[in-house]
């Protein structure tokens, strides 16, 4: 070792063979020599050099079992422009056995050129030639195949600071033909205008063109086809904004040949209103647009331009405490106005309308709602009406009320009405009800018109007066009335009813109870044609042991007793009975029965009939008015639809809008899943898997019916071993009772319990029993003493008094 120099050398022998490797390296490159004796790797030889400036590498290898490798790089310069450089790789692989690639730039005059090579053989390789000034530049490639022989590109620009105008022309060729040739100029001169040119001349002639105004507008123009006059397109696209103005206005125009097409929008807002207009134009024709208008009234206007028609959307909104709402549709404005609809809104504190108008079908359709709570006296107080044309009478209402008369919570008046007067609905119903301290009232009336427009009522009303101790029941229809008074006096008891119907001759019916004499007066007459023929059962305490009633009636003033009965207690313990009744009684109430239920029974049918009689033609005149008024409203929409219907028939045979393809291919695909249904069908038919489920089924079935035969033969056995267990059970109970029953001990006890039986009859208790029964007696006699001037008292009582008021209301 020497310095930076560095050498080594060593040898081995085993016998005559020997190995020797040798190393020497300098600063700048390193040798490595190895000799062996092994056959195939005899030798063995590695050179590497390197050094910086100029830069330069250097590796050989070369051995006795592999081909030699060769490499080789150079590179000077200290500048882009001055570089040389090159790079050579020498090897015995195929296609890589001298690769050659070299790099040489030079700058003379202000123009750079650059040159390179690469070869991967000696003949195969590229070649790129490219050169630079201030004003263009091109590229050269060569290659080796076909399609790309050689490749020219070229850029010439010119740009001038001072006028910002720039001129770019390019082009590019692939083996002697052309690729592209575009120029391009850009003209910045003017401060609010910038133009944009570019000329395509290969390999179509075309041309596009730009102008841009920084302020407002930008025009542009593209040629594809400069021989073609319609292969153009001329767009304009304009923008003003002038805030101070309040308006903003877009457009956009496009020229494409001889066809022109504009697209535009503005924005306008004087006066605290404010309009946006879109709109799509064709060859100076607007075809389709939107606008939209508001104001500062609350009224605002959408309207939509198509091709085939025109929609228009007005509405109008006005109010807080008193609003309204007005919405318009038109859907073919400009040719037909009565092609609308038109829905209305009105609200005010408690009153809600709604209206539709329906122009093309002739209606006018208007929902008014008012709902009143707690105002005064008034709970509630609604009504709807719907009116469905501009004849007032086709209205629908429905009212209802729900006052406090008094205001002290006393008094109430509720009331319900539907009228439709087309329809001769008219139904008013009305319902009070009252409490004071001294009365009670309620009253129900119910007022409806008929199809005849006759005017009938139902009513029912009821008053207690608590001061007269009266009760008044009235009822009131078409066919039938009744009223039933009902007054109780006392000092004696007294109660008077009085029954009324149909204004005949009324029936009274008188209850008299005089608690101080113990007497009991009934009366009544009992039959409405013959007034005179009363019923009377009186009855009292004829002393203090003895009570006598008799039951008799008057027949033309002549009197029939019908019953007599006497109870007299002679002694504690005789009570005196005498019953006397009139033979004929049994039969005579039979006979009077039988006549009072045959004049029912005619007078009921005969009130059915007639009540069903008018039900059946007061429903019948009510359906044929209705049918008539659905048939008169319905026409209109049916009328519309046919008309709807008849105009998709002309549009699917002319083919418009593609609506007769489309029902085509809906058949068509129908069709086709109709087909492929079928398909499967039959291939499931054919399936071997059905055939298997079939079998598998088939075989299931067979199994079924084995168990159940196996399952009625097990039940048979198990019901005969049941039946065995059974009767030897039974039998060994009966055995064991009997074992049971012959035992000495029950028999014993047998004997003894008939024993003290006959003990038990031979006692004397009759002295004891007649003990008992005068202690009864007595006690009867006491709580009769006791209970009598109480029971007195009792009725006498107020509150007693207005409880069998009550039990006869209910009663009756």
């Amino acid at each position: 070792m020497e310095g930076d120099n560095f050498s080594l050398s060593g040898n081995a022998a085993i016998g005559e063979k020997k190995i020797t490797i040798t190393m020497e390296k300098t600063p700048s490159s390193i040798n490595i020599n190895l000799d062996t004796p092994i056959k195939g790797y005899e030798r063995t030889q590695i050179k590497a050099s390197a050094s910086r400036k100029p830069y330069h590498a250097a590796l050989n290898i070369q051995t006795s079992y592999l081909f030699d490798i060769e490499f080789d790089a150079r590179l000077t310069g200290q500048r882009f422009d001055e570089l040389d450089g090159s790079l050579t790789l020498k090897t015995g692989l195929y296609n890589l056995r001298n690769i050659r690639i070299s790099m040489k730039n030079d700058k003379n005059f202000g123009e750079l050129k650059s040159h390179v090579e690469g070869f991967w053989t000696d003949r195969n390789g590229i070649t790129i030639d490219a050169s630079l000034t201030k004003t263009d530049c091109s590229l050269t490639v060569s290659t080796p195949w076909e399609s790309l022989r050689t490749a020219n590109g070229y850029v010439k620009f010119d740009w001038s600071s001072k006028t910002n105008h720039l001129v770019v022309a390019t082009n590019m060729k692939i083996n002697k033909q052309t690729l592209y040739d575009v120029d391009f100029e850009m003209d910045a001169e003017k401060r609010k205008e910038i133009t944009l040119i570019i000329n395509v001349n290969e390999p179509r002639q075309m041309r596009f063109e730009l102008n841009k105004l920084l302020s407002s507008e930008t025009y542009m123009l593209v040629n594809w086809n400069k021989q073609d006059r319609d292969s153009s397109c001329r767009m304009d696209v304009k923008f003003n904004s002038d805030w101070s103005d309040k308006k903003q206005i877009a457009s956009y125009r496009g020229i494409c040949g001889s066809k022109s097409y504009s697209i535009g929008a503005s924005y306008l807002r004087p006066d605290e209103s404010s309009k946006i207009v879109l709109f799509i134009e064709k060859d100076d024709i607007r075809t389709h647009g939107i606008e939209t208008i508001h104001d500062k009234n609350g009224q605002a206007k959408y309207t939509l331009q198509l091709p085939s028609r025109t929609v228009v959307l007005s509405t109008v909104s006005s109010g807080y405490d008193k609003s309204s709402q007005i919405f318009d549709l038109s859907w073919d404005a400009e040719r037909d106005q009565n092609k609308r609809i038109v829905f209305k809104t009105r609200y005010y504190g408690d009153e809600l309308s709604l209206g539709l108008e329906m122009p093309s079908l002739g209606k006018d359709l208007q929902l008014d709602y008012k709902m009143l709570i707690g105002s005064g006296n008034v709970i509630y107080d609604g009504r709807t009406a719907f009116r469905y044309s501009k004849d007032s009478r086709k209205t629908f209402t429905l009212s209802s009320k729900l006052e406090d008369v008094s205001g002290r919570g006393e008094n109430y008046k509720f009331l319900l009405g539907i009228s439709h007067p087309y329809t001769t609905v008219d139904i008013q119903t009305k319902a009070m009800f009252g409490k004071s301290n001294d009365k009670l009232s309620a009253d129900f009336d119910i007022q409806y018109l008929t199809a005849r427009r006759q005017t009938k009522n139902i009513a029912l009303i009821t008053e207690i007066d608590k001061l007269k101790r009266q009760l008044n029941i009235q009822v009131r229809s078409p066919i039938k009335t009744m009223k039933i008074d009902a007054r109780v006096e006392t000092s004696p008891f007294k109660l008077t009813i009085k029954n009324l119907y149909d204004d005949t001759k009324p029936i009274n019916t008188e209850l008299t109870v005089d608690p101080n004499d113990g007497s009991l007066d009934f009366n009544m007459n009992y039959d409405i044609k013959n007034p005179d023929k009363t019923l009377h059962v009186n009855a009292k305490f004829s002393d203090e042991k003895g009570i006598s009633a008799v039951l008799f009636r008057n027949v033309n003033q002549k009197k029939t007793v019908d019953s007599l009965l006497n109870l007299r207690l002679k002694s504690s313990k005789i009570l005196h009975t005498r019953v006397h009744w009139r033979p004929s009684i049994i039969s005579d109430l039979k006979a009077e029965l039988t006549k009072r239920i045959e004049e029912y029974g005619i007078r009921s049918a005969m009130a059915v009939e007639e009540s069903s009689d008018g039900i059946n033609k007061e429903i019948s005149y009510k359906r044929r008015l209705f049918q008539a008024a659905y048939t008169e409203e319905i026409k209109s929409y049916a009328d519309a639809i046919n008309d709807k219907l008849s105009e998709l028939r002309t549009l699917k045979a002319g083919n418009t809008f593609y609506l007769q393809d489309i029902c085509n291919s809906v058949d068509t695909t129908m069709n086709r899943i109709g087909e492929y249904a079928e398909d499967l069908n039959e291939a499931w038919r054919r399936c071997q898997v059905k055939h298997t489920i079939d079998e598998y089924m088939t075989s299931l079935e067979q199994l079924q019916k084995r168990l159940d035969a196996y399952s009625e033969d097990t039940y048979i056995n198990m019901g005969d071993q049941l039946n065995s267990i059974s009767t030897n059970s039974y039998q060994r109970l009966l055995d064991y009772r009997n074992s049971v029953g012959n035992h000495q001990t029950v028999v014993n006890l047998k004997s003894k319990y008939n024993s003290y039986m006959d003990q038990l009859k031979n006692m004397k208790l009759n002295e004891q029993w007649s003990n008992v029964a005068n202690q009864y007696t007595s006690s009867i006699y006491n709580i009769r003493e006791g209970y009598q001037p109480k029971t007195c008292k009792l009725v006498t009582n107020t509150n007693v008094q207005h409880g069998i008021i009550c039990i006869q209301i209910l009663g009756i």
